[in-house]
């Protein structure tokens, strides 16, 4: 039977060319303007049913890496004989019946199970199906109710590790892990960072199975480890964190998440298994309820402090067919979920809960029987990004000349985790690298230049340079300014005189104070390229943290026994700075963090009684492609009395 509004591959026919047609097949059919004729055999039977119309997709995506089609429609006409069963197609050639068959709606495409590609527009065609075959495709109709229907599920990308846990090697750690959901593609290696999120490196070679090993560690130093999950689509958008300080031993130690028992089960004894099937009457720590790992975004797996304000609590120690009831507290307010334990059942997830402390019990019942609360499980909901509440400085009042250093100090609402920094920049137009010091601190340090002013001693805009996080895994979102823009001088009684300080004694007067000077780095930023370094070598490097100038404990011993090597040598001490390039930070920034890295070596010299004059100068990054942490560094050199007189050339002409 045709359909009046067809059109696509079939062809509109006069009433006569039809009735040519069917009579040629041995089938007559009554059509408008055609006179029945006695003797023909008039039939709608053996119709294929018609094509549905009026198509309506609901597009879904829970976790933004897969998701579903749910689709409506209104049933096209059955000519006679019931639909028995849909097929559907993904580029309108090659239809599938619907195995088991289906014939009510909504009709449900889940695009992982159907092997679709997520973040693209995938359509949707459908033919009914009767005892008399298929119907038509609902595309065919261009314009109207029957037009192609379909969705943009998902962007494909994996989810982090659920959990993990490292174990300690020498200079690496090894970290098993728990796969999160592959988004839809198979998970094909790992990508970890070591500098706080900055870099991240792709395992080679690749690896998707747990454990993986992890390079590049420095003994005796804690270290946190960002895991981001890969597939065909991209990397995770999130790292599960891990903290480890490898041993300086190829011994392995316990992983830093787990707890080794204190006692010794004989081989004799019998354990009591920690799930059973009738938990005793009183409760034990086995039926504390806890955070599923999709729902535990802090950095430790154990903190209980989480982002997700609808988390899912699941329950140990329960019975097979009981209810368990979880229950949260806070202040005045309850909320509680329930479900009946199975072997396949031990979680539930509790409504919207609001920022703070919640006290999370469970308690199981069956009919009249109900067994004793668990202990209590308290879990801390933070939502809030972590963001920057004040700039400040701790520097004295009074006039400041060319060198001097004037501390910057960013001041966080909240706790952040280790690794945090921002890059703030001046209205002198100089950037400067703050780095955490304390929970709710991080630090730089500005250097006076030639032509500063007291107004240019303002935070103009900064940015996140290692993004800050919170200990509920919130990141900072916003780097707007807060209130009280002039916070740096205007809030200080600090006068910048724009003068440089007096000239240094002459180096070649033994009695004569050693002098520290900055030289003129000669290094186009465009094409790095490394200096030769002349001179004596007096140690194998300062290595510095990511992002950060600062001596730490190890590089002030080191540069102790330097000191002591120098005591009674003349000549000259040249220091020279780098940076490491990670694919994120200008090559102006890498190049100010090295001339500062420089300048701390200098001045911790000069402190400790070194009787040489000391230059200084930083070089950035002077590799093309992304470096590895051994070029955050700072070498040293030694040129004696007979050779130095170009290398102070080279430091006069600046």
């Amino acid at each position: 039977m045709e359909h009046r509004g067809d059109i696509g591959n079939r062809v509109q026919k006069s009433p006569l060319r039809r009735v040519i047609v069917t009579i040629t097949l041995g089938v007559a059919l009554v059509a408008p303007g055609i006179p029945f004729m006695p003797g023909s055999v008039a039939s709608a039977v053996g119709s294929t049913p018609l094509r549905p119309t009026n198509f309506s997709a609901n597009c879904s995506a829970p976790d933004n890496s897969a998701g579903q089609m749910s689709l409506t429609f209104t049933e096209g006409s059955n000519n006679g004989s019931p639909i028995t069963n849909y097929k559907y197609s993904f580029d309108n050639i090659t239809f599938t019946a619907f195995n088991p068959a289906k014939t009510t709606q909504p009709f449900v495409f889940d695009f992982t199970e159907y092997n679709r590609p997520l973040g693209v527009m995938t359509y949707v065609y459908l033919k009914a199906v009767n005892a008399n075959g298929d119907g038509e495709s609902n595309w065919g109709n261009v314009g109207g109710s029957n037009s192609q229907v379909g969705c943009t599920v998902g962007n494909g990308l994996p989810s982090r590790p659920t959990t993990a846990a490292a174990t300690a090697g020498n200079g690496s750690a090894s970290v098993a892990f728990t796969a999160g959901s592959n988004g839809g593609s198979a998970i094909t290696n790992y990508k970890y960072s070591i500098d706080g999120g900055v870099t991240y490196i792709a395992l080679s070679p690749a690896s998707a199975t747990s454990p993986i090993i992890i390079p590049g560690l420095t003994n005796g130093v804690l270290t946190t480890i960002y895991l981001k999950a890969v597939n065909a689509n991209g990397d995770s958008t999130s790292a599960r964190t891990v903290t480890v300080t490898p041993s300086g031993s190829d011994t392995p130690v316990a992983p830093t998440t787990t707890v080794a028992p204190t006692t010794t089960v004989a081989p004799t004894t019998t354990v009591a298994p920690t799930t059973t099937d009738a938990p005793g009457t009183t409760s034990s720590p086995s039926t504390k309820p806890d955070l599923v790992a999709s729902s535990d975004s802090g950095i430790s797996d154990t903190d209980d402090i989480t982002f997700d304000n609808s988390p899912t609590i699941s329950v140990a120690n329960r019975i097979n067919g009981y209810k368990v009831k979880v229950i949260a507290v806070k202040d005045s307010k309850t909320m509680s979920c329930t479900f009946i334990a199975s072997p396949k059942k031990s979680s539930c997830t509790l409504g919207t809960l609001s920022d703070g402390v919640w006290f999370v019990r469970s308690q199981q019942s069956l009919g009249d029987v109900t067994l004793p609360k668990s202990t209590v499980l308290k879990i801390t909901i933070d939502t809030v990004d972590p963001t920057v509440i004040s700039f400040t400085t701790p520097v004295a009042n009074g006039k400041k000349k060319v060198g001097d250093e004037i501390k910057i100090v960013a001041t966080v609402g909240e706790n952040i985790v280790p690794g945090g920094s921002i890059t703030v920049t001046l209205d002198t137009g100089v950037d400067v690298v703050l780095t955490q010091t304390t929970a709710t601190k991080m630090e730089g340090i500005y250097v006076v230049k030639d032509g500063d002013s007291t107004d240019g001693l303002t935070v103009d805009s900064f940015v996140k340079t290692s993004v800050p996080t919170d200990i509920a895994g919130n990141v900072m979102t916003t780097t707007r300014l807060p209130m009280g823009k002039k916070n740096i001088g205007g809030l200080k009684d600090i006068v910048i005189s724009g003068t440089s300080k007096p000239s240094p004694p002459d180096e070649d007067d033994e009695d004569d104070e050693p002098t520290v000077l900055e030289c003129k780095t000669v290094v186009t930023v465009k094409k790095p390229t490394a200096p030769v370094l002349v001179g004596e070598k007096l140690s194998d490097g300062i290595i510095f943290d990511p992002a950060s100038p600062q001596l730490d404990s190890g590089d002030k011993k080191e540069l102790d026994r330097v000191a002591k090597v120098m005591a009674k040598r003349g000549g000259l001490v040249l220091v020279s700075g780098f940076a490491r390039k990670n694919g994120v930070d200008s090559a102006e920034f890498l190049k100010n963090l090295s001339l500062a890295r420089a300048r701390n070596v200098s001045k911790y010299l000069a402190t400790k009684g070194v009787r040489v004059s000391v230059r200084y100068e930083g070089y950035g990054a002077v590799t093309k492609e992304i470096g590895t942490s051994s070029q955050r560094k700072v070498d040293l050199r030694w040129i004696d009395d007979a050779a130095k007189i170009e290398s102070e050339q080279k430091c006069s002409a600046k």
